[in-house]
């Protein structure tokens, strides 16, 4: 009988280890083109996550030297010099709109960064779940050759 079982056995086992081995390869495969999009939406999620920071050292950088110039045309008016004054309001307005135009920017930037943060963390998911899969598929293959083997030693002995 469990002569039978070790042919029918070697036979199933034949199959199963060929279906086996194509499913490890898809899912090997599958694994690492996740890995790799990972890899590219990691980048992407650096690289917005600088280009917010600039965004936000520049408006503040913005923000000061309006407010650098502000004091130099309150000064000039003080020292009653209206042409000095009027010149370093027009930079004072020049550096607040280029402020508002950065936080407008910087909004912008803020919302592409959170959506890239989130299919980070949706992407690192679907990979954590591939790898589990991959290393329970092992698994089930290397107990079902773990029985196969027993089998086989069992009809040796009969």
């Amino acid at each position: 009988i469990f002569q039978a079982h070790a042919a029918e056995g070697n036979l199933v086992s034949n199959a199963t280890s060929n279906e086996v081995q194509t499913h490890q390869t898809d899912i090997e495969r599958t694994y690492s083109e996740l890995q790799s999009k990972l890899i590219a939406l990691r980048q992407a999620t650096a690289q917005a996550i600088a280009t917010e920071m600039q965004l936000k050292r520049q408006m503040t950088k913005n923000k000061e030297l309006a407010d650098t110039w502000q004091v130099r045309a309150e000064l000039a008016d003080k020292q009653k010099n209206p042409e000095l004054a009027e010149a370093a309001n027009k930079r004072r307005v020049q550096y607040v709109q280029a402020s508002v135009e950065l936080e407008g920017l910087l909004k912008q930037q803020e919302e592409a960064t959170m959506t890239l943060r989130d299919k980070l963390t949706e992407l690192e998911n679907l990979v954590q779940r591939a790898e589990t899969k991959k290393q329970l598929l092992i698994a089930r293959h290397q107990a079902a050759e773990a029985t196969l083997r027993a089998i086989e030693i069992m009809a040796k002995f009969n």
